[in-house]
């Protein structure tokens, strides 16, 4: 996916972008479409792949780099530089952006998003050039780790979750590892994803395989299943598909409600 983005750091009398491109490169001539655009204009947007298969945009603004006390003659005042403070959430079953919970500070040139193990957002940073300096950090918690009680006047209380308590550690490419739940709850999908790394506002090395039960995983003939509480997650044999590196796993109910994840180093061979 490609999302939002502006030509230049500074006000160039071009607005940023809502719109979110999608690139298959899975065929030999990748095929390229349009999907929902986002509910704000978005320069200097950040994206992050969550457990569930979602991706967040955070941060970024309508002008630029700039900010509300900006002055840009050609547009009306109320216009003028607009930060993102809510994310946004896609999500590839329904290809529709949700807007979430905003941010009390602005996110844009030099600001960070990366997805924390217990399934939190990390929202750091920004500035230097920009209309805020920001050395602070926010958390932002998906909807996902919240449920909302039955009956009337229902409050919203945290998210029963699925939770790891113990994994084998043959991470290598072609082989099976072996996951156990603290229950036998229907598990939906295990995701693996890459550990973010952002510079300027690009984590452009995201990866994630999503495999739910009884998919088979690219150029290996094992699938993914679950036994009581056991569940077997097969890796690909090739490495195109998952270089080596270092991944999140995290195992997703069919609530869509993820585990904490843990960081393993996929490897080549022992």
């Amino acid at each position: 996916m490609v999302g939002g983005g502006q030509l230049m750091n500074e006000f160039t009398g071009q607005r940023g972008s809502q719109l979110a491109t999608l690139i298959d490169v899975n065929a030999d001539v990748p095929v390229v479409r349009q999907t929902a655009p986002m509910a704000q204009r978005r320069n200097w947007v950040t994206t992050v792949l969550l457990p569930t298969g979602d991706v967040l945009a955070g941060g970024g603004a309508e002008w630029g780099n700039a900010d509300s006390s900006n002055a840009v003659p050609t547009e009306p005042r109320s216009y003028v530089g607009n930060p993102a403070y809510a994310p946004e959430i896609w999500r590839p079953e329904t290809g529709t952006w949700t807007l979430g919970a905003p941010q009390q500070r602005i996110r844009v040139y030099h600001s960070t998003f990366l997805l924390l193990p217990n399934g939190t957002v990390l929202s750091a940073g920004g500035g230097l050039p920009g209309p805020q300096d920001n050395r602070n950090a926010e958390i932002y918690y998906p909807p996902y780790l919240f449920a909302r009680q039955s009956g009337p006047g229902g409050g919203v209380v945290w998210a029963s979750r699925p939770r790891l308590v113990k994994s084998s550690t043959n991470f290598i490419h072609g082989h099976t590892f072996r996951l156990q739940m603290a229950d036998s709850r229907t598990i939906d999908r295990v995701s693996i994803v890459s550990l973010g790394a952002v510079t300027h506002g690009h984590n452009n090395d995201q990866r994630a395989l999503q495999l739910r039960n009884g998919d088979t995983v690219p150029e290996a003939p094992r699938q993914f299943a679950q036994r009581g509480n056991e569940l077997l997650v097969p890796l690909p044999a090739d490495a195109n598909h998952l270089p080596p590196g270092w991944y999140m796993v995290h195992a997703v109910d069919t609530r869509g409600v993820p585990s904490r994840g843990f960081a393993f180093e996929l490897k080549r061979s022992n």
